[in-house]
């Protein structure tokens, strides 16, 4: 036998607590805590939580707590005698009261059998003493013995004492409560659930939102990479851009060569686009001033300095047709455009140029066909 407590213990509301489930500081009901049991002294309904019931209502009671390695005899100096199987969650505890707390190393965890052993009861019940002051009435003390033992349904050894049977009744009159450990668990997995469908409605929205700004259709980590007007044109058009992304590097350099071309025809001819067309066309960097949007925008519009970016025209179209849609300069295209078809990667030139210069496309659906002959061709 190993004592772990016994002194006198000051009780507010006649009861008090043995817990090991430290990190929980939910209350637990001390009528709840005995609910369908058969004893009412001795609540083990909340896992990892004893609560104890006293005759004092408030003042001093003696209290001894025994581990034991095996079943006590029964004494007869004792009055009330109730079992209950407990569970401990770990090896150490802590008894509380109501402004009270006393921490003690049960030295071992799992399933044990306790039993509480008082005396005293009536007489200390006739005097309640509610004066904190007050004499601590001798008679009355309890006893909490615990040894290892598999679950098993509480038990009255023995009633002698009128206050007890009171509490037996209510315990009996109460319904088990849900096991707070079960509810935590359940909780927990429910918050986990909860995170996890945030999770996924996360990746369902960004899955919604790559799929708009790719036209529809996935990206492949190639067109993830690609970089430039690629969501652009996709946005527009995702199959055309499928059919370039699937064509041969020398199909997509024709492809962009021929879109910028196409818009530097229709550009303005106060400058010769023959010459940053030839540097693109033999892999040359764009020179100046078509490589600088701003230098060539001074030349062409030398009223541009205040902002103005090249769109000239809006289409309008009938209430069935689609909404209309800016069109810009075919000069700011073929800057644009010539861009594109200097980068190294055919695939981003293709791309790049085609988007380019069909903005200052009136027919966008003209254009793409024409684009995609020109594909077939290539």
């Amino acid at each position: 036998m190993r004592v772990i407590f016994d002194d006198l213990v000051d009780v507010e509301y006649g009861f008090l607590f043995l817990t090991t489930q430290l990190d929980d500081d939910t209350p637990v009901d001390i009528v709840d805590a005995r609910g369908g049991q058969v004893n009412g002294l001795l609540g083990a309904a909340c896992p990892g939580v004893l609560s104890l019931v006293t005759a004092t209502h408030t003042g001093r009671v003696r209290v001894r707590i025994e581990m034991l390695d095996a079943a006590p005899t029964l004494g007869d100096e004792w009055d009330d005698v109730v079992e209950v199987s407990f569970e401990a969650r770990g090896p150490q505890a802590a008894m509380s009261t109501f402004d009270g707390w006393w921490d003690l190393d049960l030295g071992r965890a799992g399933h044990h059998r306790v039993r509480l052993s008082c005396t005293g009861w009536d007489a200390a019940e006739a005097d309640p003493g509610e004066n904190p002051d007050a004499p601590t009435f001798a008679g009355e003390r309890y006893v909490l013995q615990l040894w290892p033992a598999r679950p098993a349904p509480d038990v009255v050894l023995r009633q002698r004492s009128h206050g007890p049977a009171y509490w037996h009744g209510v315990a009996r009159e109460t319904h088990a409560p849900q096991d707070q450990h079960d509810l935590a668990t359940a909780a927990r997995a429910q918050e986990a659930e909860d995170a996890a469908e945030e999770q996924r409605q996360e990746a369902r929205w960004a899955r919604e939102r790559l799929l708009e700004r790719w036209g529809g259709n996935e990206p492949d980590a190639r067109l993830l990479a690609v970089g430039g007007f690629a969501q652009q044109l996709a946005q527009r058009d995702r199959g055309l851009v499928d059919l370039l992304t699937g064509a041969h590097p020398t199909t997509q350099t024709a492809v962009a060569l021929w879109a910028t071309r196409r818009v530097c025809a229709g550009a303005t001819d106060l400058v010769d686009w023959a010459v940053p067309l030839a540097a693109v066309e033999a892999g040359e960097p764009v020179p100046a001033p078509f490589d600088d949007y701003e230098a060539l925008s001074a030349t062409v519009w030398p009223q541009s300095a205040d902002g103005f970016v090249g769109v000239i025209e809006t289409l309008s179209f009938p209430a069935d047709r689609p909404p209309p849609r800016m069109l810009v300069d075919p000069t700011a295209s073929a800057v644009s455009a010539l861009a594109g078809a200097a980068q190294p990667d055919p695939l981003r030139a293709a791309l790049d140029c085609v988007e380019a210069a069909g903005w200052s496309e009136p027919d966008e659906a003209a254009y793409f066909t024409a684009v995609r002959e020109v594909l077939a061709r290539a």
